[in-house]
């Protein structure tokens, strides 16, 4: 009986699992894609994301940190270099780095 339930509130925690991570302020434009796609999303704040454990972030089937507005200011994803050693282990599959870099210069 005890295999039964613990397998039931496995798959009860799978179900209510969100698909894709995403930190705040760093959504982009690939939450509303997400969202179109069916998948669940769970947003965390940068303190969140800080104070998650490697299998928290194992928990999701991607990580996404969206740039919908071109920044080149590294302070805003300074975190992810320092959370690095946490995070990294739980990335175990293909990894996309999809962005835009734009440099304005003044004539």
């Amino acid at each position: 009986m005890k295999f039964h339930l613990a397998a039931l509130a496995a798959l009860t925690a799978s179900a209510l699992a969100e698909d894709l991570l995403f930190v705040e302020n760093l959504t982009g434009r690939e939450i509303d894609e997400a969202a179109t796609l069916g998948f669940t999303t769970k947003t965390v704040s940068e303190a969140q994301w800080r104070a998650m454990t490697t299998s928290d972030f194992a928990a999701f089937k991607a990580i996404i940190i969206g740039d919908d507005f071109g920044s080149s200011d590294l302070t805003l994803i300074q975190f992810l270099a320092d959370t690095k050693d946490v995070w990294g282990p739980a990335v175990t599959g293909n990894i996309i780095i999809h962005g835009i870099y734009i440099t304005i210069l003044d004539s």
